[in-house]
């Protein structure tokens, strides 16, 4: 019997319960829940993405599958954005023939062609148009509809009668109806993602706004590896433009009264059949056009279970490559040698990542991460799962909401990634739910026990939003308390004589390259000394042995309890020393982190007044460290060129204009 566990509790079950989302269920072997399950139920389509967003997903997973060998290195300059935008900035063939092909769209609309129907039916002699010739056949054979007898004839009361009507929901029509759909479910994803795009070069093309700076040149680079010059950023406006157009005719078209007419018609299904009105009616012959150059081709037929793992690979490699380029954001990668060697292989299951500092970072067979200190405890969970969390039956979310309100103790957060956006309509969770889900989207004072982030490859700032989390939750364990205290422990007075800076029993300030350069230096000595104490003793016990019954054999046993205690006292000061430098490193380990400034990277200055650190650069001046809340609990702060975002206008998202330069 299969064991299944949920990625996010660790609960095990011989099956998933129903509607679950693909990538929140994974067997012993690390696969994603997409089969039936004991009741023949499986992932509902509901809860899967849309074919563009699925698309983008494999595509990514492929670009990995690419590489020679999956380098940590290769990892961190991915293109976390799907490729198949920078490529397809040309308008295709099928999109150039459907803006032809509008006007005459229109005009079928405006006036289709339609058959003539013909009903009979039995009404009442006032409301009788056109009498068919078999009327008085009909008459005689049913005496209900006399009215009245005569001697030479009957007075009727029902008759007979023809009713003709035009029949709008012909073959032809209907395949108007169909192609639409099918060009709407291809074009929209589309525009959507080419518009996010657009978006987001206008954005960043802003110029120097306050501490938007350091975004914005993040933002560039990506684009420069997006497009391969200014010409193609013009070319996409320019597209943009033109698919709208297309969109909201297409749009447009359903709001006519031909669309109404066929609304509750069946659909048609392919192949199209050439029908004389689709080949000689000059109008319908776009129809035909347009249904062949939009048709979807499934050349690579794929069953829904693997279909739905390829999906559920591709988004933990999707997350992967977010965290990759996230850690490369924030200079966490180790400087260590370019050769490709074997334990910088990363794939699931595989030796943690060494980051700089001591954290790690790990990809567990599960298909989550996990964010370790340079204790090896884990600090956060990372968790991917394909499906829109707007789109989670209310049960799932209940749970979910149970399990970030009644945290274990001492349990790591879970940082939730899902794909959507995180500006997607609130209104559409239940409203019990909905407060849940805005505070977990954007917790501003500190990392609660479950985050949800909704990313998309479509859009340009996921590395932004995971770079955000993963940058506080090392600076939660990096960045000490305000005002700095860090105290020493006792047993250096007997050797703080020798040098040249008196030794505190506590430290404000990161121990100088000065201070640390005169322990070191006496260090050596002191090791010198007791290896010279050493050889000497080592010589005297020989020449011991060897004159024992010498006249001068008293002054060698006293020479020899000098030497001995010369030895313990040189041995007592090299440890000392050893203690006093392992100190001194673990100081500035707690201080040098914090003192290098975040958005760009240079020493600080740390004013103790202030209770913060602040920049040197000028072009900077960001501001940062530990503060306390109200309810006395010390937080992370970061003032990107000095502003405060906790007091910034209601209407404009920190996150949004300072990026992950804002916690």
């Amino acid at each position: 019997m299969s064991n299944w566990t949920n990625r996010i509790t660790g609960i095990n079950r011989s099956s998933p319960p129903d509607d679950q989302p693909v990538g929140l269920w994974c067997n012993a072997d690390g696969s994603a829940w997409c089969g039936e399950g004991a009741e023949g139920h499986g992932v509902p389509d509901a809860l899967l993405p849309n074919p563009h967003m699925e698309n983008a997903l494999v595509g990514i997973s492929k670009a990995i599958d690419g590489l020679d060998c999956r380098n940590w290195r290769d990892w961190c300059i991915l293109l976390p954005v799907d490729s198949s935008v920078g490529d397809s900035l040309v308008e295709k063939r099928e999109e150039t023939a459907l803006g032809q092909s509008i006007p005459h769209l229109q005009e079928i609309c405006r006036n289709p062609r339609s058959h003539l129907k013909v009903s009979e039916f039995r009404e009442p002699v006032s409301r009788a148009r056109r009498i068919p010739p078999r009327a008085i056949s009909i008459l005689s054979a049913h005496s209900e509809d006399w009215h009245s007898r005569t001697f030479r004839s009957v007075r009727p009361k029902m008759v007979l009668s023809e009713v003709t009507e035009d029949e709008w929901a012909i073959y032809e029509n209907r395949a108007l109806r169909t192609l639409r759909e099918r060009i709407l479910e291809t074009l929209t994803p589309r525009l959507l993602a080419l518009r996010e795009l657009l978006t987001a070069i206008e954005l960043s093309s802003q110029g120097d706004v306050g501490g938007y700076r350091f975004r914005i040149d993040r933002l560039c680079r990506l684009l420069d590896q997006l497009f391969s010059n200014e010409q193609d950023r013009h070319q996409l406006g320019m597209l943009v433009e033109r698919l709208t157009s297309m969109h909201k005719s297409l749009l447009g078209l359903g709001g006519t009264p031909l669309f109404k007419e066929i609304r509750q018609s069946p659909p048609v299904s392919s192949p199209l059949h050439g029908t004389n009105i689709l080949r000689d009616d000059r109008r319908y012959r776009n129809v035909f056009t347009l249904w062949h150059l939009w048709e979807r081709r499934d050349e690579e037929k794929i069953p829904r279970a693997e279909r739905l793992r390829r999906l559920s690979s591709g988004m933990d490699r999707y997350s992967a490559i977010l965290c990759a380029r996230a850690f490369g954001l924030l200079s966490m990668v180790s400087d260590g040698d370019e050769e490709r060697q074997p334990d910088d292989v990363f794939e699931p299951g595989g030796a943690p990542i060494e980051l700089k500092r001591g954290w790690s970072f790990g990809w567990n067979s599960d298909g989550t991460f996990v964010l370790r200190n340079p204790g090896f405890e884990p600090v956060l969970r990372i968790v991917a799962m394909a499906a829109q969390l707007n789109r989670l039956p209310v049960g799932l979310v209940a749970d979910l909401v149970a399990i970030s309100e009644d945290a274990e103790a001492g349990a790591p957060p879970i940082l939730l990634l899902s794909l959507g956006q995180t500006e997607a309509s609130p209104e559409a969770w239940p409203p019990e739910f909905a407060e849940w889900r805005e505070r977990q989207c954007h917790s501003l004072v500190s990392i609660p026990r479950m985050l949800l982030l909704e990313v998309s490859p479509s859009r340009l700032d996921p590395v932004e939003h995971v770079a955000r989390v993963i940058r506080r939750v090392i600076a939660e364990s990096e960045w000490p308390e305000l005002p700095i205290q860090i105290n020493l422990p006792g047993g250096f007075a007997s050797i703080s004589h020798n040098l040249s800076q008196p030794i505190s029993d506590s430290f404000a300030q990161a121990p100088s390259i000065k201070l640390i350069s005169e322990v070191t230096r006496f260090q050596k000595s002191s090791d010198e000394a007791v290896i010279r104490i050493t050889d000497n003793l080592d010589e005297l016990n020989r020449q011991i042995q060897r004159g024992k019954a010498g006249h001068n054999a008293r002054e060698l046993v006293q020479e020899k309890n000098r030497l001995q205690s010369d030895l313990r006292t040189s041995r007592a000061n090299l440890e000392i020393w050893k203690e006093l430098l392992a100190e001194l490193d673990r100081v500035r380990k707690i201080i040098i982190p914090a003192m290098i400034c975040p958005c760009c990277g240079n020493e600080s200055e740390y004013a103790p007044e202030a209770s913060m650190f602040s920049c040197s650069s000028d072009s900077c001046s960001t501001r940062w460290g530990k503060r306390q809340d109200a309810k006395g609990v010390m937080h992370v702060f970061l003032m990107p060129n000095g502003e405060d975002p906790f007091n910034a206008p209601q209407d404009q998202n920190p996150l949004d204009r300072y990026g992950a330069d804002f916690i």
